[in-house]
């Protein structure tokens, strides 16, 4: 998570006495068993990525057909520390922040897990929180092209490549992922082996089996794209094939 979410949720913590109870994914490595949970705090929560390390050692690195970073990082630890603490699906509900402008990401089988959309019901949209917000002290102060998690795999390319321009750092985690835990677990060993990326070194995080080079290499096209179309023709042939049709495209 970006340290800002965290400074954000402390601030609310602080600013309307949630009370919020910080907890963190603990995985069991060589166990038939799913992520538990244990108590932190603003300041003791990770900010090296050792729980997601965790989950990735355990199942793999994930990606679109295999999302486990949800569940394992967020949804089997809450499960646990509600039961821990005597609560099960019948005796609570619990709440999810998606607005009425998303409305379309509701889980179909809402009702059977007592999820409830308290701002869809009350026809919150994105224009109405970012109006609320700018009537109080703090805010998120996160650009929305980063967002909470900084380098998600589920983003646009787009928007990655300039997450890479931007803060290259942040791509550090996920490069070391490759190449450490790359062909760990089933998914991996059944494409790897036979299906996809049969042949291939490790499962990439990226959509279209992209790694973080290719990230970085499309930073680095988009930069120079942006460069040639400012300056307008220039003589040397350039490294990608696709930026020179655009160059000729666009030539002044």
């Amino acid at each position: 998570e970006h340290e800002k979410t965290l400074e954000f949720i402390n601030n609310c913590d602080e600013r309307f006495s949630f009370n919020t109870v910080w907890i963190e994914a603990v995985t069991h490595l060589g166990e038939r068993k799913s992520a538990t949970s244990k108590i932190v705090d603003f300041k003791t929560a990770s900010r090296d990525g050792v729980p997601f390390e965790g989950v990735i050692s355990k199942y793999g690195i994930p990606w679109s057909k295999a999302p486990h970073c949800t569940r394992e990082l967020k949804e089997q630890p809450i499960k646990h520390y509600l039961r821990s603490i005597g609560l099960d699906l019948k005796d609570r509900y619990m709440a999810i922040g998606i607005r009425a402008d998303e409305s379309h990401r509701m889980a179909k089988n809402a009702a059977k897990h007592n999820l409830i959309y308290p701002l869809i019901d009350w026809d919150i949209e994105k224009e109405d929180v970012l109006d609320w917000w700018e009537t109080q002290n703090f805010d998120l102060e996160i650009p929305e092209h980063l967002g909470n998690c900084v380098w998600c795999w589920k983003k646009s390319y787009i928007k990655l490549a300039t997450v890479m321009k931007e803060k290259p750092e942040a791509f550090a985690f996920p490069e070391r992922m490759e190449k450490i835990h790359g062909r760990m677990g089933n998914i991996a060993k059944k494409v790897l082996n036979n299906g996809v990326l049969k042949d291939q070194n490790s499962i990439k995080f990226f959509r279209g089996f992209r790694t973080v080079m290719d990230i970085r290499e499309m930073a680095e096209a988009v930069d120079l794209a942006t460069k040639f179309l400012i300056c307008g023709t220039l003589k040397a042939k350039l490294p990608y094939d696709k930026v020179e049709l655009t160059r000729a495209r666009n030539r002044r």
